[in-house]
C-alpha cells in the first residue's frame, strides 16, 4: 500500500552507500536498455484528450468519476472530472476483470448501466474480461497478420521480427488495424484517410523497415529479412549502467528532479503531503517526504493481531503462463496446476498437506484452489500465482483461483497505483 516508499528506499540505500552510476549498483534502473533503431507505427500528432487519470483508478472513475479531483484521485490536466467513464474500449488486455483488483466488486459496478453504458473488448480469446463486454470484436492473432515487432528497451541485444501470417484469421476475426479502419469508414471517412495515410498494414510494415534501413544500410533487404525472420544486434555503445553519466558529471547530466540532484528528502512530496486529500479510514494512507516505513491497512501488524485473517497474502508470476495469457490451455494447466503456496508451520496448524483442496478468503472475496506446502515461503505468508482466470461459482467463490479476487481497490497514496500485494487472508480445508 506504500509501494512508492519501498521503491524510494531501495534507491536511497544505493545513494547512501555510494552505489549510484556503477555496475550492479542496485538503483532499480534498467541495466539493459537497448532497442534497435527502427521506427514504429506513427502516433497521432495531436491528442484531442488532455485530461487523464491513473489507470488503476478506472473502476472508481466508472463508479463515481464525477467526484474525482486532482488532489484526491490524481486527475491530470484538470482540477476535477465532471462525469464518470461512460464508454470504454479494452484492447488485448484481460485487465477489466482478471488483472484488476476485486473483480466481485467490478461485476457490481459494470452491472449498473447508468454508469458505464458501453464496454467494447477487442481480443483473440473469450477471457474473463471479454465475458463482461457489450460488444466483442475478434482480433487476429500474431500468427495471422503481418507485423514488424521489435524489443522495447529490454536487453543489451536488440532484435526485430518480420512477422508474417502463417494462417488466415478464422471466422470474422481480423487484425485490429482493419477493425479500426472499418469503424472509421462508417464514422468519418476523412479521419480514415488521416489514420491510414493510404497504407495497408503490410505497406506500413514495409515502409517502417525501409525508413530504418535507410539509416542503417547494413541491415538486410526486406526480402532477406522476411526470409530469415529475425535480425539482432548488440548495443554498439556497450553495456548500459544507469546514471553513469550523472556520476561522471552531475552538472552536465542533471537528473529529472526539481534540483537535478538525487533528492532523499523530496520537497515535492512534502508539498503534496500537505495539499493532497487522503482517506482518514485507511491506515497509512499518507505521503512522506522521506522514504519512511509506514504501517498500513492490512499489513503485517494487522495480520499478526487478527484471528479472522492472520495470513499475509501476496502473488507471484508462474512459468505456466505470461500474466493471464495461455491459462486456458488444458495441457499447460495440467503441467502447472494452480497452487497456493504456504509454509509447513501454517499448513500443520490447519491440518493441510500438498494438493488438498482449500479455500482462501479475504475481506473482498474467496477462491478455491490446491495447497502447496513448502519451506520456500515464510511462515505467516501465502502466495498465489497471479493471472488465473476469474470464474465465480454459483456460491460466488472463485473456482478460477484468480489472485485479484482477494485484492482491494484502495490505491497507493502517490501514484494511485495498485496495492495487490497488500492482502490479509485466511485458509481452510474444503
Amino acid at each position: 500500500a506504500n509501494g512508492e516508499n519501498q521503491s524510494r528506499s531501495i534507491f536511497t540505500l544505493a545513494a547512501v552507500t555510494g552505489n549510484i552510476g556503477v555496475p550492479g549498483g542496485g538503483t532499480g534502473g534498467w541495466t539493459t536498455s537497448y532497442a534497435m533503431p527502427l521506427p514504429t507505427f506513427p502516433d497521432l500528432a495531436e491528442k484531442p484528450i488532455t485530461v487523464g487519470i491513473p489507470v488503476f483508478k478506472w473502476s472508481d472513475a466508472v463508479d463515481h468519476g464525477e467526484k474525482f479531483t486532482a488532489k484526491r484521485d490524481g486527475v491530470e490536466g484538470a482540477d476535477r472530472l465532471h462525469v464518470g467513464i461512460k464508454f470504454m474500449i479494452s484492447y488485448a488486455a484481460n485487465t477489466i476483470m482478471n488483472q484488476h483488483a476485486d473483480p466481485d466488486r467490478i461485476r457490481e459496478i459494470l452491472a449498473d448501466e447508468s454508469k458505464l453504458e458501453t464496454l467494447v473488448v477487442i481480443d483473440t480469446l473469450m477471457t474473463a474480461s471479454a465475458k463482461m463486454a457489450d460488444y466483442i470484436l475478434p482480433d487476429a492473432m500474431s500468427v495471422e497478420q503481418p507485423d514488424l515487432v521489435k524489443n522495447e528497451d529490454s536487453g543489451e541485444t536488440g532484435y526485430a521480427i518480420y512477422a508474417q501470417p502463417a494462417i488466415d484469421p478464422p471466422g470474422d476475426a481480423k487484425p485490429v488495424y482493419e477493425i479500426l479502419c472499418e469503424i472509421l469508414e462508417r464514422l468519418d471517412p476523412a479521419a480514415l484517410e488521416r489514420f491510414t495515410e493510404g497504407h495497408t498494414q503490410q505497406e506500413w510494415v514495409s515502409q517502417m523497415y525501409s525508413e530504418g534501413r535507410s539509416e542503417h544500410p547494413e541491415y538486410p533487404t526486406e526480402e532477406e529479412f522476411a526470409q530469415q525472420g529475425v535480425i539482432r544486434e548488440i548495443n554498439p555503445d556497450g553495456f548500459t549502467v544507469p546514471f553513469k553519466d550523472f556520476r561522471d558529471d552531475p552538472q552536465a547530466n542533471p537528473l529529472e528532479t526539481p534540483s537535478g540532484k538525487i533528492e532523499i528528502y523530496s520537497e515535492q512530496l512534502a508539498t503534496m503531503a500537505e495539499e493532497w486529500e487522503f482517506d482518514p479510514d485507511l491506515t497509512g494512507d499518507r505521503i512522506t517526504a522521506l522514504p519512511e516505513y509506514v504501517e498500513s491497512w492490512e499489513g503485517s501488524e494487522e495480520a499478526a493481531a487478527s484471528s479472522e485473517y492472520p495470513l499475509q497474502c501476496i502473488d507471484h508470476h508462474t512459468k505456466g503462463r505470461t500474466h493471464s495469457s495461455y491459462w486456458e490451455q488444458p495441457w499447460i494447466m495440467e503441467a502447472h496446476p494452480q497452487h497456493v503456496w504456504m509454509n509447513p508451520v501454517d499448513a500443520e496448524a490447519r491440518g493441510l498437506s500438498t494438493d488438498e483442496r482449500i479455500q482462501v478468503t479475504s475481506r473482498r472475496g474467496a477462491i478455491r484452489s490446491l495447497a502447496f506446502v513448502t519451506g520456500r515461503i515464510a511462515p505467516g505468508v501465502i502466495s498465489i500465482p497471479q493471472g488465473a482466470w476469474y470464474s465465480p461459482g454459483d456460491d460466488g467463490v472463485d473456482d478460477g483461483a484468480c489472485a485479484s479476487t482477494l485484492a482491494s481497490l484502495n490505491a497507493t497514496p502517490v501514484a494511485k497505483g495498485n496495492t495487490q500485494q497488500q492482502i490479509i487472508a485466511q485458509v481452510k480445508r474444503i
